[in-house]
């Protein structure tokens, strides 16, 4: 399995001509791969070199690669050794051997004295040919193999030690599920087994069962236990809690109920527990005279309220999570630690509650030691901050993490980088230090960069996907299209071949390559909308901040020549990833960005070009609509049923994790900024549809179709559908109502989008036509619900700019005049009419400049 896109951010800071070096682990018991120390060949790594001795970093990082060279060598020689001894022992035995037909299979198993270690997990035996034969005899009907993941007693009870081996064998992804299930329906169960057997055997290890066979393994508790809830110990409760904070809230919903069946029974073992707790309490209290009591003791856990509000905290449902702490703290006595408020602040971050976060952080620092944030903590806090373009706040926790003594991670450096991104994209946030605060973002990634225990931290994946968007957000705010493409073109290139290699891995030949699922893995839209966004700002007259300083110019070489537009480093057993960018390191030129970026919109749209947007669906038949009217009785029936046919092709057909608004917004911004009035109006018209238009398709259709019923009384449904066909003009509406499968419905924020181009083309046809068309807009449901608050303010934005427009095409009066009509219902602002107070002060106009501040200052 390709592992390209974990090393991806080391290739890329360290240059070229590095080699990994493998650290084998010194545990037996469980084997995790480690990441690879990269060690230079030319400068890293060279023996005479002169070292600083005054330089304790550089001393340190040098005694780590000595170390590991070290190990790695001794671990070349060892396992040399190993290869020749059993070379040498293979050879004498082939020599020494009888016939195959004369061996026993039971021999295999019984000589159990004559095994030896290879590696560290397999074991071959001595006296036996090695063949593929003997191997799959090894792992798939061996009883020495089954009882290494279960005790005799359950494998009697499953009777399938090949199916055993087969579920547990991949200890990344075990099937418990099979197991639970072929016990339940054995005659004994788990009847029988003593309790200490099941904890150390089964409840610490069986894990993402589903919702019914955790149920299953209940009952086969229960029925163990003879259905007494006192000796229904705790360990008992913690398996079926973990497993149930693991489902996902989706799954537990049948499609006819909303009835969270995960949450309910969470609920009822809580009950259960209760009783139990209850009848303990009653049966120590009838036995206080004896000198020993028999009575269990019940005590509920903190790892219990850990899976709870870790269920919880998915369903995105604060009553729920409210629920849990008021009950364990009431009821048992058991506050939240550290890890449960660290979940609820991630929990209140989703919700969008940041106040409520901060309130619950600053709680933290003041309860107790053993409640102080760590850097998960931290984490989550400078999201927020991220969310909040607040970059002066994520400074002052960086700082107090230094001060705690909280080292900073990786995740760390990288959420300050892309908070000071964000925060430089706004002129008010950035307090007009947006050069400044791109260029302190640089800084944290060079710390990342400079640091190998950074790199090399825990949790590598996500940590290195963290400081690669955070660069891609540098670089996109910046307007560094060489940067930014750079780095897309080599993630996108290296996840596809990670995803083919895992899919061959696999399934081998036998399946084709599903290149639509494998792209949908590839194609990240987070980073595909910064990429769009570094086209959006792209300025030929500025020079990238990364060029400014020298190890920002090392760096940016680094990533632009580690993509190969042109696969010319790719081996001949490669596979060449098309994806449809310009072959140059640098574009500059207006007509190069926006070809690139259409091509690309394209590209990510399609599955990576394995589906056609242009051709109609395989579906959708040239009588497709007149079929569908048949069908349907009303208007209505024929609208639902419409709608519901393009949701199944948006979702079949179109990447819709691309095809969102905030996406589609900044590849419209595209154009705009660059001055391509045609491709902008393309653009909007292709990927975007109006409520008022589908209303006007719908009824056209059945006005013709009413004005054609007299007609076509007496005739049969065929006469009626050929008569349809011939009088009503279908191919225009079949292709506008195939065509929403890839449009976006224009909301408030295409219309103000719109606005703006008119401002920028200085078009005042395009700057009339949106007025009236965002008018016919607020009459449609879609605006109809939204809030009061949210109408206000979009109401107020459209009119900011429609001042703005008239602003500059020097109508004042008109300009004013929206501004006067208007104040009862929008609270204008100075940042709202700047322009126009401007405009109003160089013509000399004193008495609507005294109007325009009084309704400004009427506070």
């Amino acid at each position: 399995m390709l592992r390209r896109d974990i090393f991806f951010f080391k290739k890329i800071v360290t240059g070229f001509g590095r080699r990994n070096v493998v650290i084998p682990s010194r545990a037996v018991k469980k084997r995790k791969r480690k990441v690879s120390q990269q060690i230079s060949d030319a400068e890293s790594f060279t023996l005479d070199k002169r070292i600083n001795a005054y330089n304790s970093q550089e001393l340190t990082t040098k005694l780590k690669q000595l170390e590991e060279f070290t190990k790695q060598l001794r671990n070349h020689v060892q396992l040399a050794d190993s290869l020749t001894k059993k070379e040498k022992i293979h050879r004498e035995l082939q020599e020494q051997a009888p016939d195959s037909d004369s061996y026993d299979d039971a021999k295999l198993f019984l000589d159990s004295s004559k095994l030896i270690r290879e590696g560290e997990s397999r074991m071959v035996p001595l006296d036996v040919p090695l063949n593929s034969a003997n191997l799959s005899s090894l792992i798939l009907s061996s009883s020495h193999q089954a009882r290494t993941f279960l005790p005799k007693e359950l494998l009697e009870r499953i009777n399938d030690n090949e199916l055993v081996v087969k579920s547990l064998i991949d200890k990344q992804n075990r099937n418990w599920n099979t197991i639970v299930d072929r016990l339940y329906n054995s005659n004994k169960k788990l009847d029988g087994i003593s309790l200490r057997s099941l904890k150390t055997s089964l409840l610490n290890k069986v894990n993402h069962l589903s919702l019914t066979n955790i149920k299953k393994l209940d009952e086969m508790l229960m029925s163990n236990i003879s259905h007494d809830l006192t000796r229904y110990n705790i360990a008992m409760y913690e398996c079926i809690f973990s497993n149930l904070s693991n489902l996902k809230p989706s799954k537990s919903f049948l499609p006819s109920d909303k009835t969270d069946y995960v949450f309910e029974t969470m609920e009822k073992l809580l009950l259960r527990f209760d009783e139990a707790k209850a009848k303990c309490s009653a049966d120590r209290i009838g036995d206080e005279d004896s000198a020993i009591s028999n009575t269990p003791k019940l005590a509920m856990s903190q790892f219990i309220l850990n899976c709870c509000i870790k269920y919880a905290s998915k369903t995105m449902n604060i009553n729920k999570v409210n629920f849990f702490l008021t009950k364990f703290s009431k009821d048992y006595g058991i506050q939240p630690n550290k890890e449960n408020y660290t979940t609820i602040i991630q929990f209140y971050n989703k919700l969008g509650l940041n106040k409520d976060a901060w309130d619950l952080f600053t709680t933290m620092k003041f309860l107790s030691s053993a409640h102080n944030p760590d850097v998960t903590t931290y984490n989550t806090m400078l999201n927020i901050c991220s969310k909040e373009k607040n970059y002066a706040k994520a400074i002052d926790l960086l700082n107090e993490m230094h001060d705690l003594g909280v080292k900073p991670s990786a995740q760390t450096l990288s959420l300050m980088a892309k908070t000071l991104a964000k925060a430089s994209s706004d002129p008010i946030s950035s307090e007009g230090k947006s050069h400044s605060l791109r260029l302190l973002g640089w800084k944290y990634i060079h710390q990342i960069e400079n640091d190998p225990e950074l790199q090399n931290g825990k949790g590598q994946d996500h940590y290195l996907k963290d400081t690669l968007t955070a660069m891609m957000a540098l670089g996109a705010y910046d307007g560094d299209v060489g940067l930014t493409r750079a780095l897309y073109f080599t993630y996108v290139s290296n996840k596809f071949k990670e995803s083919i290699a895992r899919w061959k891995s696999k399934f081998g030949t036998s399946i084709p390559v599903d290149y639509k699922k494998v792209w949908r893995n590839a194609l990240d839209p987070y980073l595909f909308n910064y990429l769009l966004l570094s086209y959006a700002n792209h300025n030929p007259d500025k020079t990238p901040l990364l060029l400014e300083y020298p190890q920002g110019r090392i760096l940016r070489r680094n990533v632009m020549n580690s993509a190969d537009y042109v696969s010319r480093n790719e081996q001949p057993e490669e596979i060449n990833v098309k994806i449809p960018m310009l072959p140059i390191a640098n574009i500059n030129k207006t007509w190069q960005i926006i070809a690139e970026s259409r091509a690309m919109w394209q590209f990510n749209l399609e599955f990576g070009g394995t589906v056609d947007l242009a051709k109609l669906p395989e579906d959708c038949s040239p009588n497709f609509l007149t079929d569908l009217m048949v069908k349907t009785e009303n208007e209505g029936e024929f609208t639902f049923q419409l709608l519901h046919q393009i949701a199944r092709w948006k979702a079949r057909l179109v990447n819709h994790e691309i095809l969102n608004t905030k996406s589609l917004t900044t590849f419209l911004t595209i154009p705009i900024k660059l001055g391509d009035k045609r491709e902008f109006l393309s653009r909007i018209s292709e990927f975007t549809y109006e409520q008022q238009e589908f209303d006007r398709q719908v009824d056209f259709l059945f006005d013709s179709q009413n004005k054609l019923s007299p007609a076509i009384e007496t005739s049969n449904d065929t006469d009626r559908e050929l008569i349809h066909l011939d009088q009503i003009d279908k191919t225009f509406c079949t292709s506008f109502f195939v065509s929403m499968k890839h449009k976006l419905l224009r909301s408030s924020m295409i219309y103000e989008l719109i606005m703006k181009a008119a401002t920028k083309f200085h078009d005042s046809e395009l700057a009339s036509e949106c007025w009236v068309k965002r008018g016919q807009f607020r009459k449609t449901s879609a605006f109809q619900r939204l809030t009061d608050e949210e109408k206000t303010a979009t109401d107020s934005t459209f009119a900011s700019l429609m001042v703005d427009f008239f602003t500059q095409e020097h109508k004042l009066t008109d300009a004013m005049a929206i501004i006067m009509t208007s104040q009862k219902y929008i609270n204008w602002t100075y940042n709202m009419v700047k322009n126009l107070h401007k405009e109003l002060v160089m013509v000399e106009d004193t008495e609507s400049t005294k109007i325009l501040l009084q309704i400004v200052n009427k506070k």
